[in-house]
């Protein structure tokens, strides 16, 4: 046991390694001391400087420090438009405001940072990196723990895979590697959790689940399928009950705080942020989508020097209803009812849009081995990756089609994926007649 142990630690710190070189390797000029400016890169990394700045949960320019201090870096031409709004916002700045518009787990996270090293955008750039080196490195262990030596090697493999063809970019100030991180403790504290099924590993699966949510909202199907699982594969109601409250306190050990805190300063009800998620249900049920399926906020109305296929979202529903009174929501399920004979379309259009180019085969793959699996009875099956692809199957649904959401997911699809022609040629081979040879 202690020689398997040492084994599998060398590997891990091995491809640990590997995948930090590999990250570095894909875009090493990226890797300064700036920030890029624009779009959501901005609004997370004014959260994080704030929160280090002891502002609490503000967006807009600190008073505290100059615009320099900011570390932000602009790509582009001297006249261009980009260039223009950043010299805008550098000299009318928006005092420091509560926003609780996104999750807060990746403004806190920057805000740690920041608050330890400094305005030093190099630095979450660098732990970014290491992060991702760390799922890397869980990934053989998760195999083994399911199929021993076979899944070591599919871990190993699919390790590799993600870190050469998936475009994750830790040099930007997004989302993405904290997500997939805490993804990696979700499946971790799941696996304690069958391993173990007592109180104190549903404790820690229930931090496990809502770590996830706190960085994505999108993630909460994550939890609500991590407690339907746990309380089905308990059996005596009374284990149930001890599980599920066990579960529930590590939820609310993260989930209470925040709350608590982002209600009183917004003065409305925040359960993790107010509006995110129904802006994207109404991003992704509009006209546009029916065509594309991709995402596209073709609700907006255009500004008027933009072409004529663009002024055509003037004429879009969203834009034509004059009770300005509805929610996001309420636009969408207008929408829907309205087009109701076209959501099929639509459906296909964001699915092809989620899962186009190499990820569908991958997907497909995994499926394979769960289907063959489920023929055979043989061995033991992970459930997180049925869990995952069924989150993100229903977020596309009620959303839109987007890869780069569909990528944070990658790693745990390639484990079953890899295994699956080793396993689907296992059985086949179990299948085939065995001819006894007799000597003469």
């Amino acid at each position: 046991m202690k020689k398997t142990l040492f084994l599998l630690s060398i590997i891990s710190l091995i491809v640990f390694m590997a995948s930090c070189y590999a990250q570095y390797r894909k875009s090493p000029s990226k890797y300064g001391d700036f920030v890029e400016f624009g779009g959501d890169i901005t609004q997370y990394h004014l959260l994080g400087v704030n929160i280090a700045l002891g502002n609490g949960y503000k967006s807009g320019l600190s008073s505290k420090i100059h615009i320099d201090d900011y570390k932000f870096m602009v790509y582009l031409r001297p006249n261009s438009d980009e260039r223009k709004r950043y010299m805008n916002f550098a000299k009318n700045p928006s005092g420091p405001r509560y926003s609780f518009y996104r999750e807060p787990g990746y403004p806190i996270f920057l805000g740690a940072i920041y608050r330890i090293f400094g305005i030093h955008p190099l630095a979450v750039k660098i732990i970014q990196t290491i992060l991702i080196g760390f799922v890397s490195a869980m990934l053989p262990l998760i195999g083994f723990y399911y199929w021993k030596r076979t899944g070591l090697l599919a871990g190993i493999i699919a390790s590799y895979i993600f870190n050469q063809s998936f475009g994750f970019e830790p040099w930007r100030l997004m989302t993405e590697a904290l997500n997939l991180f805490c993804l990696t403790l979700w499946v971790i504290t799941l696996i304690n959790w069958e391993y173990r099924a007592n109180n104190r590993s549903a404790f820690l699966l229930g931090i496990g689940s809502y770590l996830t949510v706190l960085v994505r909202g999108s993630n909460t199907l994550i939890l609500i399928c991590t407690i339907c699982y746990i309380l089905v594969k308990t059996k005596a109601v009374g284990n149930r009950i001890r599980i599920g409250s066990a579960f529930f306190s590590g939820v609310m050990l993260l989930l209470l705080p925040w709350s608590i805190y982002a209600t009183s300063r917004s003065g409305e009800f925040v359960l993790v942020c107010n509006g995110h998620l129904e802006k994207l249900i109404l991003d992704g049920n509009n006209e546009d989508t029916l065509d594309r399926g991709i995402w596209n906020p073709g609700w907006r109305k255009p500004a008027n020097h933009l072409s004529r296929t663009h002024r055509k979202y003037e004429d879009y529903l969203y834009n034509r209803l004059k009770d300005k009174g509805y929610s996001n929501t309420e636009k969408a399920l207008i929408f829907l009812r309205k087009y109701w004979r076209s959501i099929p379309r639509m459906a296909i259009n964001k699915l092809r849009a989620a899962f186009n180019n190499y990820y569908g085969p991958i997907i497909l793959c995994m499926l394979a081995f769960y289907i063959v699996y489920f023929m055979t009875r043989e061995g033991k099956a992970p459930l997180f990756p049925l869990i995952l692809l069924f989150t993100i199957v229903f977020n596309t649904l009620i959303t839109f089609g987007c890869q780069r959401f569909v990528l944070v997911f990658a790693p745990f699809f390639l484990i079953p994926a890899a295994y699956a022609p080793i396993y689907i040629c296992n059985v086949l081979s179990n299948m085939l007649p065995k001819f006894k040879t007799t000597s003469r």
